[in-house]
């Protein structure tokens, strides 16, 4: 059903409405009883006139505002080509950022293995990539402003989980091994300088002997989410 009709209608009842009122009030200033205003100081009077001239001020600025939605409303109708352009930009974007679209632009690659030799000083699990360790750095790059990213061309989304079974890492609910290899598309300088950070937990993992080597690239390609999305429901 065609509502652009309806909403005209609803808002020129509201310019007439905003017009009256600014009549109303004007009128009421000039049918004030004379003999009453004679006999207030010229002080009081004059605050009187300032306080209605600021209440038409501002029913005018409404009445202009409401007049100006009204042209945008007009404009934007006549404008459909303009309207489903931008709407399909919109939906691209929502791809991009939902994982259901392949995405490919500059960004940084790290590649994750476990130690290559054991160092006594330090756990053996300490030496091991873990789902958590890897979780860790996705968020980092994900604070490092990352517009998309995967692992093992695992597509990350707002769903993926990252956990442990057993001695496998899952992603996506898709077994994954050493080495990972991480892709992240964004400002490379940003997702370099953050990943690298001293302190962080790339620098610690490091420390226990786990193997990171992080590199740029102009060409980052990352596949789009091939699962299914599961939206989960309350009783």
């Amino acid at each position: 059903m065609n509502k652009k009709p309806g909403v005209i209608l609803v808002l020129s009842i509201s310019i007439f409405l905003v017009s009256f009122l600014i009549c109303w009030q004007i009128k009421t200033i000039q049918n004030s009883d004379t003999s009453v205003l004679q006999l207030q100081r010229e002080d009081a009077l004059r605050d009187e006139v300032l306080k209605w001239q600021a209440n038409y001020e501002n029913v005018k600025e409404r009445l202009d505002e409401t007049e100006k939605k009204l042209s945008e409303y007009m404009e934007s109708i006549s404008d459909t080509d303009k309207t489903i352009q931008l709407l399909q930009q919109e939906v691209s974007e929502l791809n991009v950022v939902s994982g259901l679209t392949e995405v490919k632009g500059k960004g940084i690659i790290i590649t994750v293995k476990d130690a290559e030799v054991l160092n006594p000083l330090y756990l053996a699990e300490d030496q091991i990539v873990h789902d958590n360790d890897l979780l860790q750095i996705v968020n980092e790059l994900r604070a490092g402003g990352a517009e998309a990213i995967s692992i093992n061309n695992q597509r990350l989304t707002s769903l993926s989980a990252i956990r442990c079974v057993g001695p496998s890492i899952l992603v996506n609910d898709v077994k994954i091994g050493a080495p990972f290899v991480i892709k992240a598309i964004g400002n490379v300088d940003y997702l370099y300088s953050g990943i690298n950070l001293s302190g962080g937990v790339v620098d610690i993992m490091r420390k226990y002997g786990i193997s990171i080597e992080v590199e740029r690239s102009e060409n980052v390609v990352i596949p789009k989410y091939e699962g299914s999305i599961k939206i989960l429901q309350g009783n």
